[in-house]
């Protein structure tokens, strides 16, 4: 079971470097660490015949049992425990990643960090992830333990793909509840964002090969790069594209911190029209001189700046270099 959940993780491009059984936690003796450490900082305190960590103190609504009375350690016991060790490991902060009905989670935990000397918000982060709808045919794909409807992350990829999986995933913020569309992700549409930023890499790629085909070439030392001859209005919008390109990633990396997810792949299926949709008025090959270096050249910065870029921070791989589009 184990072997198959790492199988199926790694499939989808996200492998983990160290996986906890909650057991081990217990039978290593890093409950009584824990505990013990929080002894010392006077937070601990006995009674009713258990073992209390006084949550109270650091803006929890009550306090929280670590031993019970019969001798057994309660749940939030092993927390604790994990949190310490990932504290030991080295990790500044540690992000912890919530279902949608563990809301009420939040207050001890952050309790618990502040009870270790630590900073809520700084030395820990809990994202509260929301609910995944599949839709099918325009339906929503009822999902059910007891009736086995369940849908995996592997039927997820069998389905549409582990980059379109990816990107389903990746486009919205934690927050925010997901519809993935089954048939939309599967088709080879415009409509697929996924299919659509592929393409747009496909297109860029194409530019450039077929430069030399078109006598142009963009070796600086033969053309200079001369951005004046790129006076169409197009072009100026294009450029204005790529240009937004770093201020875009340093965006998302900020939003990282708060809701990660989203920035990057909203951006992508957002400004990529403006890539692909400038040839069929204004053919990278243009009959001024100037103009059949300066636009293949822009070509390569906007697929170095542009769908190759986006792909990978949106859940994509880059496409294959030999896919051909019509340019």
């Amino acid at each position: 079971m184990f072997a198959a959940v790492k199988a199926e993780l790694h499939a989808f491009r996200s492998d983990f470097d160290v996986f906890f059984h909650e057991d081990s936690l217990h039978t290593s003796g890093a409950v009584e660490r824990a505990i013990a450490r929080l002894r010392e900082r006077g937070v601990i305190e006995e009674r009713d015949g258990a073992t209390w960590l006084r949550t109270t103190d650091f803006g929890d609504d009550k306090d929280r049992v670590l031993i019970k009375s019969d001798g057994n350690a309660a749940y939030f016991a092993a927390d604790l425990a994990y949190y310490l060790d990932k504290r030991e490991r080295g990790a500044d902060c540690a992000i912890y990643l919530l279902g949608a009905d563990h809301h009420g989670y939040i207050g001890r935990m952050m309790a618990m960090c502040a009870a270790f000397g630590d900073t809520p918000g700084t030395n820990m982060q809990i994202l509260i992830g929301q609910l995944v709808n599949l839709v099918r045919n325009g339906v929503p794909v009822r999902m059910s333990k007891r009736a086995g409807t369940i849908v995996t992350l592997e039927d997820l990829v069998d389905a549409v793909g582990v980059d379109a999986a990816r990107y389903a995933l990746a486009r919205s913020s934690m927050d925010s509840m997901i519809d993935i569309d089954l048939d939309l992700l599967a088709s080879s549409t415009s409509d697929n964002p996924v299919y659509y930023v592929q393409y747009a890499h496909a297109r860029t790629r194409n530019v450039a090969r077929n430069a030399a085909e078109h006598g142009v070439s963009r070796d600086p030392n033969e053309a200079p790069f001369e951005p004046g001859a790129l006076d169409d209005p197009a072009d100026t919008a294009l450029l204005g594209v790529l240009a937004q390109f770093p201020a875009t990633v340093a965006q998302a990396a900020l939003a990282a911190r708060a809701a990660p997810r989203g920035p990057l792949p909203r951006a992508a299926r957002r400004r990529l029209p403006r890539l692909v949709r400038r040839h069929p008025r204004h053919p990278p090959w243009g009959r001024r001189r100037g103009l059949r270096a300066r636009r293949p050249t822009v070509a390569q910065r906007r697929r170095r700046a542009g769908p190759g870029q986006w792909a990978r921070p949106a859940g994509c791989e880059r496409p294959r270099e030999d896919v051909r589009v019509d340019d």
